[in-house]
């Protein structure tokens, strides 16, 4: 089995409600940070807006490519830094 270690790791300071966006090439690449936003804004629930940024990438595919979105929303905040 071939392994890639090409991924990009940068440290943030997460604040209370911040949301965690994890997602391969397959979302970024088909959807714009502006949209992203958008469907944040008017989604009910991550679980909604995860859904709809997969349609929207999937219908207006610059690149197909294979797509998953994982989200999750800081609730508690200890001040550190994660990775």
């Amino acid at each position: 089995m071939k392994y890639v270690f090409d991924a990009i790791c940068q440290t943030f300071e997460l604040e209370l409600n911040d949301i965690i966006i994890l997602s391969t090439d397959g979302l970024f690449d088909n959807v714009s940070d502006f949209q992203i936003e958008q469907i944040l804004a008017r989604s009910n629930s991550l679980k909604q807006a995860a859904k709809e940024m997969v349609t929207y990438a999937v219908r207006y595919y610059v690149k197909p490519d294979d797509i998953l979105v994982l989200m999750a929303r800081v609730t508690t905040n200890t001040n550190l830094l994660y990775a």
